[in-house]
């Protein structure tokens, strides 16, 4: 704080060219970044006095505002924004840089928990995502297994249409005696036809639905690397704030 020292009984006596050269060194001191330079053993008989304390109360106030500031820098630059810059005993430029300051803090207090909020949004979203994009590769997965089983009934349904008709020719070779065998072998063909129909429309409908799902996959798969590439953003914006800690606390 600013010292008030008065001249003591026996104490040297200096002139105005001595203050003068005093305050010199103490203003090129703290002009070269040290603040804790002060003008010491202050003659109060001097006309200069005034002057002198001035400068070192100039220098107590800065000196106590870039300690503030940096203290409050240092947390925030570790995420921690509770330091606000003690206002008191600081006024004009001080005072409103000092609001200033709380100000910013307080916004980034309040930014750095909405952006922990969606990183967890977010987290939640990339395993819903790789979720569906599991169920996805399941149901192509069971797309293709059906398309196998449609080969086997398609190939029975060919084989029973062939039975029938080698039966309906048969009973056309034995005459009224297999009339009725001809009846039932008609009806297992039209019954194997409609067999082998249907199991064409229904694969195309397979087809369709695996169709659907591989682009569905590869969308998500797009995506999960737009979430990718976000993340890598995210940590090296926080790498980036934590390289301005040193120079925030050696302030």
């Amino acid at each position: 704080m600013t010292t008030m020292n008065h001249t003591k009984p026996g104490q040297k006596s200096y002139d105005d060219t001595h203050w003068v050269k005093e305050a010199t060194r103490v203003c090129l001191s703290a002009s070269n970044g040290d603040l804790e330079a002060r003008v010491l053993h202050i003659d109060n008989g001097s006309k200069l006095a005034p002057m002198l304390h001035a400068i070192n109360q100039m220098l107590d106030l800065t000196d106590a505002f870039v300690r503030e500031a940096g203290a409050s820098l240092a947390f925030a630059s570790d995420g921690m924004y509770f330091r606000r810059v003690l206002p008191h005993g600081f006024r004009g430029s001080f005072e409103r840089t000092a609001a200033t300051i709380n100000n910013a803090t307080i916004r980034m207090d309040h930014d750095a928990k909405e952006l922990k909020q969606a990183q967890g949004e977010r987290d939640e979203l990339v395993e819903d995502i790789k979720t569906a994009k599991e169920v996805s590769g399941l149901l192509d997965q069971a797309t293709r297994d059906i398309e196998q089983m449609f080969a086997v009934i398609s190939d029975i349904a060919n084989r029973t249409n062939m039975v029938a008709l080698n039966a309906t020719i048969e009973a056309a070779r034995v005459g009224e005696a297999g009339r009725g065998f001809a009846v039932v072998a008609s009806e297992v063909s039209k019954l194997a036809q409609q067999s082998t129909s249907l199991t064409k429309q229904i694969q195309q409908n397979v087809i369709s639905i695996r169709q659907v799902s591989s682009q569905t996959i590869n969308s998500i798969e797009r995506i999960l690397e737009v979430l990718d590439r976000q993340v890598v953003q995210a940590q090296e914006a926080t790498l980036n704030l934590k390289d301005v800690k040193a120079p925030a606390r050696a302030a």
